[in-house]
């Protein structure tokens, strides 16, 4: 089941051009990346998720609203690959992290409802494909929950094929 009120996308690019810190551009989007192969390990390497997260007020004050109740977001980005056969079923967290709303300066006030548009960019160095068939049909989910959740839910999918 999917939190109301907010919305989670990703987009996959080669790299993110950056000027004194502050973010210009994103170059090389993709949904295909080949896989490198040496020493007989399956990786692939060298690219940038960026996150986008919109959370939305309610206009009635929705009682499991994370935005109307200024919770903290905890966010798992997970690549899985695509597969019924559970032995072949590789997952990898590629990064978790927080979205705070309590006091945070970056609610807009001035729409139809409050909002908080977050951005964030996790580079991925290096991740090993160490199952018999690496290559094929991958999802990297952007999972959700607040703190007191024992689980996350899954918010979106994005897919990516491995070649």
């Amino acid at each position: 089941m999917c939190t109301q009120y907010l919305n989670a996308n990703i987009a996959l690019f080669k790299a993110v051009t950056k000027s004194n810190n502050d973010v210009i551009g994103f170059l090389e989007p993709f949904d295909c990346i080949t896989a490198d192969c040496s020493n007989n390990i399956v990786a692939i390497k060298d690219f940038n998720i960026i996150t986008y997260i919109n959370l939305l007020e309610s206009s009635e004050n929705k009682a499991g609203n994370i935005l109307d109740r200024r919770e903290t977001l905890d966010v798992c980005l997970r690549l899985t690959k695509c597969t019924k056969d559970i032995d072949e079923r590789l997952s990898v967290d590629l990064d978790n992290f927080q979205i705070r709303t309590k006091n945070s300066n970056d609610i807009i006030y001035d729409a139809c409802v409050p909002y908080l548009n977050f951005k964030r960019i996790t580079h991925v160095d290096n991740i090993d494909l160490d199952i018999a068939n690496p290559r094929g049909s991958y999802v990297i989910k952007v999972l959700v929950k607040i703190p007191s959740d024992e689980k996350y839910t899954v918010q979106s999918i994005y897919h990516l094929k491995i070649e």
